[in-house]
């Protein structure tokens, strides 16, 4: 009898390629589902046949199996395939995956329309000895068919709304290739194998149900589970909920977060991403975020920070507290150690808490292509070996090719074809497969000159000269917006309110790429406690702070610390930093509302953004670096009733788009700066309606 078995099995169901493949990419859920078992991973190595990891589990909980698994191949949207060595137990190998086609359209239908997704299933299986001949025919064909059964499942649980609003739509730029085209992964035909001034406000509380009656969760947040899962404490959670609604969040999230918590999976509520669930909700994002931060301050979820690699963008380490982050860290997959910056690579995630369910943390997958979204294809190529790729119908976008461990990297612009009149571009993009590849030879190095210049349905041919083999993906350059950074979360009023335990080791220095830094102080303000005396001065000067506060936590601001009669306070953003400026010195007037002359202030103001270094200082998070001294000095030239930014500040698109909705005034002039040997490029500016009533900002200090 033959050790070798292959299967196929095809399906058509009717939904769209691109929610197929966001269904059956998720391969750490869909495993879950499906009854395959938990593994356990080893770090990445490269032996003489590539990279691989190191993977065991117990088949059925008892029969004990090991094996190398080769990285992923896929074509967004279109297939993938993964590849098992076995050592020891019932089988040699594995090599399987899926292709989806469009599905005809029926006989009646319209010109260029599509009635669902063929789905097809192969898997080619090596046994070993007559246990593994057995246990092929049954375990192989049983997942091939509850992969069929869980996109039947996803049918039956969402509503018949949504399947028949998608299943004819035919989405742009879903495919890397023509539809039915043989792409990339052609083995499956081959045989190949192998402090300050926030304040919480609580309102009433009411009961929140833990579904709404609107069924608000949308049909992507509804993923077939599988049968067993911990029990909810639903009493408990309910409770909790009660309590979350008497802080300041819109009460249409109460029921949304709570349905979740309770009937999604153990993965989709640990590590949860509050950007993602926004989107899949259909709500904000920054409402969500504030959502989950109550949420935990409530009790009912606990937060985590996770270390992304800067390289394959994927959690390589993870901590309770910003305290246990380290400045450096390594990634095993890339070969690449790291310094831990706040802007990309520290995540915030929130994970259920215990007390409401006990969801188990397990793995059944890391490479399925879910968890690299930003990857349209990767390629495994041995020594000599070639592979077209196609760039997507994604003008104006840069990817680049990328070399897996060895992390080498080619550019690849992608422009528009010169059109004929008329021409739409779905024809335009059509025109041009077909059209001769431009080849890209991999020798250890990618040897041309860069950017490559493309346009969307080009065809590149890769070709491995190395003397080993290479996994090349081709990837977005740029960052996706679902990361809640942590240069995001610590510059926002509720954290540092809520988590103000949440600092960095005594020592630890963690780089910021850009953040907005405001100094605050008041003119004349020696005086000022001389002429009303310090008890009136100091009360003055605390209703002062409360109305800074007040002005910057509006615009997604946080203050950092007081400094006498100064404030220090940071945005993640220079134009939330200008727009709270602004405000503060136009509406400065009703501060003085009923206060007599001797007693009103002037305000001055400096704002600077650039890169800093977060730091633990007196048990708080605070910012050090050129950026800061920079905000401090533009202070300085302040006169009051004005704020003073560098000129490039002023310069930002999203900067100038605010100065002239306020109609500011503006004063450019060069200064030298305390420790700075050169002269600096500054702007006064000031808005058009500012409070008469101020003090003589020329008064001595």
């Amino acid at each position: 009898m033959s050790r070798n078995r292959t299967y196929v099995m095809e399906e058509s169901v009717p939904l769209p390629r691109k929610r197929v493949w966001e269904l059956l990419s998720h391969t750490d859920h869909l495993n879950r589902v499906i009854g395959l078992f938990p593994v356990l991973f080893d770090a990445a190595e490269q032996g003489e046949a590539g990279l691989y990891r190191r993977a065991a589990a117990k088949a059925f909980g008892l029969v004990p199996m090991r094996w190398k698994e080769y990285p992923f191949e896929w074509v967004k949207h279109e297939s993938y395939a993964v590849t098992r060595l076995y050592e020891g137990g019932p089988l040699r190998s594995f090599y399987g995956g899926i292709r989806l086609f469009d599905a005809p359209p029926p006989a009646e239908g319209r010109q260029g329309e599509v009635s669902g997704t063929i789905v097809r299933l192969f898997a080619q299986f090596e046994s070993a000895g007559l246990l593994g001949r057995l246990a092929v025919p049954l375990i192989g064909k049983a997942s091939m068919k509850n992969t069929l059964a869980y996109l039947t499942r996803y049918l039956e649980i969402n509503p018949a709304g949504f399947v028949q609003e998608t299943a004819g739509t035919r989405l742009v730029g879903s495919a890397l290739a023509p539809a039915g085209s043989e792409i990339g992964l052609a083995r499956e035909e081959a045989g190949a194998g192998a402090e300050a001034g926030f304040s919480f406000q609580r309102q009433a509380a009411q009961e929140i149900p833990l579904h709404s009656a609107s069924d608000p969760l949308p049909a992507i947040a509804r993923l077939p589970q599988p049968r067993q899962r911990d029990a909810v404490n639903v009493d408990e959670l309910r409770r909790l909920l009660l309590k979350l609604s008497e802080f300041p969040l819109p009460r249409r999230l109460l029921p949304l977060l709570g349905a979740h918590l309770r009937e999604a999976g153990d993965d989709e509520v640990i590590d949860m991403r509050p950007y993602v669930l926004a989107d899949q909700w259909n709500v904000s994002r920054e409402e969500t975020l504030r959502l989950f931060l109550y949420a935990t301050h409530t009790g009912i979820t606990n937060l985590s920070w996770h270390l992304l690699c800067p390289n394959c963008r994927v959690s390589k380490a993870d901590t309770g507290s910003l305290a246990g982050i380290r400045r450096l860290f390594h990634c095993d997959f890339c070969g690449i150690t790291y310094e831990a910056g706040f802007d990309k690579h520290v995540e915030l995630c929130f994970s259920v808490h215990p007390v409401i369910r006990r969801a188990v943390k397990q793995t059944y997958c890391v490479g399925g292509p879910s968890l690299s979204p930003h990857i349209h294809a990767q390629a495994y190529l041995n020594p000599g070996q070639q592979v077209t790729l196609y760039i997507p119908d994604a003008p104006g976008e840069t990817l680049r090719l990328r070399v897996l461990k060895q992390n080498h990297t080619v550019h690849v612009n992608i422009g528009w074809p010169e059109s004929e009149p008329g021409e739409s571009r779905g024809e335009l993009a059509a025109s041009t497969y077909g059209s001769p590849p431009i080849l890209i030879r991999y020798n250890g190095q990618f040897r041309l000159a860069e950017p490559v210049q493309t346009v969307p349905g080009q065809a590149l041919l890769l070709e491995n000269g190395s003397a080993a083999a290479a996994v090349i993906a081709l990837e977005r350059s740029e960052w996706e917006d679902l990361v809640v950074t942590a240069a995001k979360v610590t510059t926002l009023p509720e954290f540092r309110a809520m988590f103000s335990s949440e600092v960095l080791a005594p020592g630890e220095q963690v780089g910021v790429e850009n953040v907005t830094v405001l100094f605050s102080d008041l003119s004349g303000s020696t005086s000022f406690y001389e002429q009303v005396g310090d008890a009136r001065a100091y009360g003055q000067v605390r209703r002062h702070f409360a109305y800074l506060a007040g002005h910057i936590e509006q615009h997604q601001g946080s203050i950092v610390k007081t400094i006498g009669d100064a404030v220090m306070a940071v945005f993640q953003k220079p134009e939330q930093g200008v727009m709270a400026a602004l405000d503060i010195q136009r509406h400065v007037a009703s501060f003085h509302d009923g206060l007599p002359p001797g007693e009103r202030i002037a305000i001055k103001l400096g704002l600077q953004n650039g890169p800093a270094i977060a730091v633990c200082s007196n048990d708080r998070l605070d910012y050090f670096g050129r950026t800061v001294n920079l905000a401090a000095r533009n202070q300085g030239q302040s006169l009051g009733g004005d704020m003073v930014i560098s000129q490039a500040c002023a310069d930002q698109p999203a900067v100038r788009s605010v100065l002239a909705s306020y109609r500011a005034e503006e004063e450019h002039f060069e200064a030298e700066m305390k420790g700075f040997s050169e002269k600096m490029a500054l702007v006064r500016i000031r808005p058009r309606q500012v409070g008469q009533a101020i003090s003589d900002p020329q008064r001595g200090n």
